[in-house]
């Protein structure tokens, strides 16, 4: 429902312009200019809405594999040392039974 009410003015060529394209379309200068007002002011605020929302996702999928790497060099950091002791402790025992 139409509710709020502004008054805008126009030069006589651009009014008679709007009159015909109105016409044209089989309705009202005022539904043209709701319509215009509509594509070019409520869509912007959609795509940002959408873009935010996207960059907030991107920024939270950067953080994770940020996390998510730290963990995982860590863990692989583990396995090496794991290893090297194992090897070390293998390379030992091979050199007591040596003796």
């Amino acid at each position: 429902m139409l509710n709020k009410r502004t008054h805008i003015l126009f030069d006589q060529e651009f009014w008679n312009y709007l009159s015909k394209l109105a016409k044209m379309n089989d309705t009202s200068v005022g539904d043209l200019v709701r319509k215009a007002a509509k594509e070019k002011y409520a869509i912007k605020t959609d795509l940002d809405k959408k873009r935010k929302t996207v960059d907030s996702i991107m920024k939270l999928k950067e953080e994770y594999q940020r996390k998510h790497s730290k963990k995982t060099r860590k863990k692989e950091s583990v396995i090496t040392l794991v290893r090297k002791m194992r090897e070390e402790r293998t390379q030992h025992i091979w050199n007591v039974l040596k003796k």
